[in-house]
């Protein structure tokens, strides 16, 4: 099946091509830092660290093949091999990135509800095994889209949106407010800490809440859109075409798609504004490379 030819003004695609290239080279400039600088954050655990590396590459990988995927196909013509791809690549850059949020805010959740059982509940194997799972539920996802029923593809598009959004921001949601009515409540006392390292370490979790209130405040603006419009498909006749084919519907979706991929801009930013010692981190990198090529 092969959907009817459309056409995108000269305007449109300067523009989505100017954004998807600023917005792409961002996404893979910014995420690569933050995976060579992680590593140098020390207030973070080892497990966290390992977190925070597979989002970034997440990140990394739906920034850059997103955006370029964009540049080369937006004004392809629609047939059902070229429709399953596109699918199958939103899923998999999409789910990456929720659920390795997720696994993010998991951790975050467990480290500041439960901090003195956090090494017995996240452990290093449990840390890896959650983001194997990860990347592992994210390519079944995408490979799915290649053998489900041409006649079935947009109910699949559905479902994996709900496991790939809604779901991730159900555990975003919850382990944000759990963490939020933690930090509104007093912490743990720890035996081990003196009086002014414990209010140190309780305004540390407080700022930690604080961000997480803004990441999940950009996932709901940025991949919200893109959940609410797919669902929508729910109420066209399943004997039309609904794989946006006009010009109009095309236009729509390839805008809403790109502007999810801007989580991969925004988020290293919501970490060096926040995260002092990522900013150390990323500096201390800087003068780094800046050693090397002076010396080469």
């Amino acid at each position: 099946m092969a959907c009817p030819e459309y056409n995108l003004s000269t305007a449109f695609t300067a523009t989505l091509t100017t954004v998807c290239c600023i917005s792409g080279s961002l996404a893979v400039v910014q995420n690569l830092a933050v995976l060579l600088a992680v590593r140098k954050i020390h207030s973070l655990r080892s497990t966290a660290r390992y977190f925070m590396a597979s989002l970034a590459a997440a990140e990394l990988l739906s920034g850059f093949t997103g955006n370029l995927h964009f540049i080369l196909n937006h004004s392809r013509k629609l047939d059902i091999i070229f429709m399953r791809t596109e699918a199958a690549l939103f899923l998999f850059t999409t789910a990456s990135v929720t659920f390795s949020l997720s696994n993010v805010a998991l951790d975050r959740y467990i480290a500041i509800t439960s901090p003195l059982q956090y090494h017995n509940r996240m452990t290093l194997t449990r840390c890896l095994i959650l983001i194997i799972f990860s990347w592992c539920l994210a390519l079944l996802g995408a490979a799915m889209m290649y053998v489900v029923p041409e006649e079935n593809l947009v109910q699949m598009w559905i479902c994996g949106d709900i496991i790939s959004v809604f779901i991730p921001f159900c555990i975003i949601a919850f382990c944000y407010c759990q963490i939020y009515r933690a930090t509104k409540s007093s912490f743990t006392v720890r035996e081990n800490l003196t009086e002014a390292q414990q209010m140190a370490e309780n305004n540390r979790q407080r700022k930690t809440a604080n961000t997480f209130g803004i990441i999940i405040g950009l996932f709901t603006l940025l991949f919200m859109p893109c959940f609410i419009l797919n669902c929508t498909y729910i109420f066209d006749p399943p004997d039309k075409n609904v794989m946006k084919c006009n010009s109009f519907r095309r236009t729509i979706w390839i805008w809403i798609a790109v502007i999810s991929y801007f989580s991969a801009v925004c988020d290293p930013w919501v970490y060096a504004i926040r995260m002092r010692d990522f900013r150390m981190a990323v500096k201390e990198l800087f003068r780094s490379m800046c050693r090397i090529l002076h010396f080469s």
